[in-house]
């Protein structure tokens, strides 16, 4: 198993290719469900049969109705990894189109929540120094609107923010600022804010190239 060190190892990605049913995904997403990078070659059976027994029939139909419409989605759940330990995770993702508007994939990422907490109040301590308490409430709002729509910790949300902005190349807390704003503008009813607020944090960047 990879040594966890850093929020790279706790954010993984995925993609599944919905024309040819090809699954990929990155080591960390293989990390997370027990296996060596590299080692298997992931598919739609290998991954439902890491769900928890619990759970499975939920990411079952889930699975099922983004393959149909590629909404964007957001979930929490537990698997049992490849060495019999049971983790929980969210996944979060949405289909995605060719030029001529077809569904032909669903891609996304995989938070692992199991061993984060106490790792990422460190990391949000160093994260200061960085200036990114330039802005706290703004950072706090998001975070609060992460945690109401995933159920995690304030922690694992400041977390989750800092690897979208790596990954976006946008400063943390411009994006926090636009994650509210656009929630303040979208008026999302409760039982939507999970779908939105999934599909919001993962084209943030892309509203703020316009």
């Amino acid at each position: 198993m990879t040594n966890r060190s850093g929020n790279e190892d706790v954010i993984g990605t995925f993609h599944h290719d919905l024309v040819n049913d090809v699954w990929e995904w990155s080591d960390v997403t293989a990390t997370i469900h027990g296996y060596r990078p590299g080692a298997v070659t992931p598919s739609t059976d290998l991954v439902l049969s890491h769900k928890h027994p619990e759970d499975r029939e939920d990411a079952e139909q889930r699975l099922a109705r983004v393959r149909e419409d590629g909404a964007p989605f957001g979930h929490h759940h537990r698997i049992v990894d490849a060495m019999g330990r049971q983790r929980r995770i969210v996944v979060v993702g949405g289909g995605h189109h060719d030029e001529a508007g077809r569904l032909v994939g669903v891609r996304g990422y995989v938070v692992d929540l199991t061993e984060a907490a106490d790792r990422l109040v460190q990391e949000e301590i160093t994260a200061r120094v960085e200036g990114i308490v330039a802005d706290r409430a703004v950072v706090e709002q998001a975070k609060g609107a992460l945690m109401l729509v995933y159920g995690i910790g304030p922690d694992l949300a400041f977390g989750l923010l800092r690897w979208r902005s790596q990954e976006s190349n946008v400063k943390l807390r411009e994006l926090a600022e636009q994650l509210v704003r656009d929630l303040q503008d979208g008026g999302a009813a409760t039982h939507d804010a999970r779908k939105k607020v999934s599909d919001l944090l993962l084209t943030l960047h892309r509203r703020m190239a316009r």
